[in-house]
Parts: C-alpha cells; structure tokens; sequence
C-alpha cells in the first residue's frame, strides 16, 4: 500500500513536474544570460574565448514558479586545447521543496526532497576564425520520489557565426534525446529549437551598448519563446542589463523581466541578475586562466 501511495504521489508530481521540470532542463545557468532575459544562443558566452586557456565557473540559480520551487547549482570546467578546439564538463544539480511521505495506514513517517541532476561533456570547435560550433551530451536523472528515478540522455546542437567584430548570429537544438520513464509513464525532454542574434556598439572610447535577442520554439509542449535583452558596457568592465522573456505557455516558462549587473575582466567575471514574475535569484562567477 506505501509503495501504491507514493506512485500515486509521484505520478501527481510528475504531472506537473511535466512542465515545472523544463526550467531545470533549459534555464541558463549564467546570471549574465538571465539578465538578458535568457537570450544566449549569439552571446559571446557561446563561442569559444581567445583569452585564457582555462574557464572554470560556479552559478546558483533559486528559481520560483506559482507551483515549485528550485534550488539549481551549476559547475563548469573549459579547456581550449587549441585555438580551434575546446573541451569542457559541465554537472548541475537541482533539489525541489520537501513533501510528506506516508505509511500504509495513511500515518506520515518522514519526507522526501525531489532532485535532479545532469553531468555533459560539450565540444567547441571552430573550423574558420568567423564560424564556431558546439556539440554536447548529457546524462539526465530525475528523482521526484523515494521509489521512482528517471533517467535519460540528451544531445545539444549549436553554432553561432561572427559578422562583424561584436555581432554573432546562431542558432541551438537542446535536448534532443529520449523521454523520462517513471514507470508510470514517461515524459518527453522539452527539446527547443532556437535562432540567435547578439551585436555589441561602440559609443565613445569607454562606452558600449549591446543587445541581444533569440526567438524558438518547444514543440513537445507547443510553446513558444521569445528571449531580449540590452546593456550598457563601460571599459569592458562594468555591465549593467535588463531583459525580457515571453512564454505563450506559462505553465511550462513564465514570462518576466530580469536585470542584472556584473564585473568583467581577462581573469574574472562576477555578477548577479533578479527575474521579477518568476521571483528568481541568480549569481555566478568564472575565472580564465
């Protein structure tokens, strides 16, 4: 009888997680990129850097829906083996709020926290100086109850193409794999199709804007999303931004707005964003060596 109680709870859950677990899935885990209103597919973030050699960063990401709530840390690790080439790990991790579990008389005997990981490996290869593409593969589980996993694979696709000096256009397919497998019943990975565009102006000697929007679609949950954002940069070192995000789907992403301030430089960068309608902190931090 326990074991049918918590199915029958871990079914209820999975209903909804359906749609709640796709910001684990897809957020970003870059303060930089949620202050853009999650635009990220042309963003310098995506192509492989010409200063350093080694990237190594830390994201933490609380995320807060009208029905969940997640608690996402990121951890990353690039390596440019060559100026053409970068290899890079990247493990993520995120742990739900704590629900009662109960006994076969219906009596409550603990609780349960919902979490779910995934550990990838990306390529970045570059075969001209203006062009960059990169291919990733994730292992996914998902553990929304104490007798229920699920696990998956996944696989990202992306390029992004450098028109001019500052501006990119690109596009990503993320989470091109399987389906998560309760056991009772199986959900399928919320694959998006997205297009990119990012250009960075000069102002004056120590004064830039830049902008950024991409635009895709999520066809297993027919919904589609619009990510813009702006920012002032000064010396390279100081970004202050703001963003929009627009969901036609709010029960699988809200749609906010989200600004942001960071530090930059050849070594570090530092920052931290708010998501106003989906009640989100964000802070990350990255170090080239």
């Amino acid at each position: 009888m326990r074991k049918v109680l918590l199915i029958f709870l871990a079914a209820a859950l999975a209903f909804t997680a359906h749609a709640q677990t796709v910001p684990f899935a897809i957020i970003q885990p870059s303060a930089g990129n949620l202050s853009l209103g999650s635009a990220h597919v042309a963003t310098p973030s995506a192509i492989l850097q010409e200063n350093g050699i080694v990237e190594a960063g830390f994201g933490k990401t609380f995320w807060q829906t009208k029905a969940m709530s997640f608690n996402i840390s990121n951890f990353m690790l690039r390596v440019k083996a060559m100026e053409t080439l970068g290899i890079g790990i990247e493990y993520t991790t995120d742990t739900m709020a704590e629900y009662e579990t109960y006994d076969a008389s219906g009596n409550g005997n603990g609780s349960y926290q919902p979490n779910e990981m995934y550990i990838g490996a990306n390529i970045w290869i570059r075969p001209a100086g203006a062009l960059c593409f990169r291919v990733a593969g994730r292992y996914i589980r998902s553990s929304l109850a104490p007798d229920s996993d699920a696990q998956c694979f996944a696989a990202d696709i992306s390029g992004v193409y450098t028109i001019a000096p500052g501006v990119n256009a690109g596009f990503e397919i993320r989470n091109l794999g399987g389906k998560l497998d309760y056991g009772y019943g199986s959900y399928p990975l919320p694959t998006t199709y997205t297009l990119g565009a990012y250009g960075a102006f000069p102002l004056a000697a120590k004064h830039k804007v830049e902008a950024a929007l991409d635009a895709g679609a999520m066809p297993a949950f027919s919904t589609m999303l619009v990510s813009a954002g702006a920012g002032y940069i000064y010396n390279d070192m100081i970004v202050v931004r703001g963003g929009a995000h627009i969901s036609t789907n709010g029960s699988v992403m809200p749609t906010y707005f989200s600004v942001g301030a960071f530090f930059t430089s050849k070594i570090l960068d530092i920052g931290a964003a708010y998501l106003t309608a989906a009640q989100t902190y964000s802070i990350s931090a990255k170090i080239r060596l």
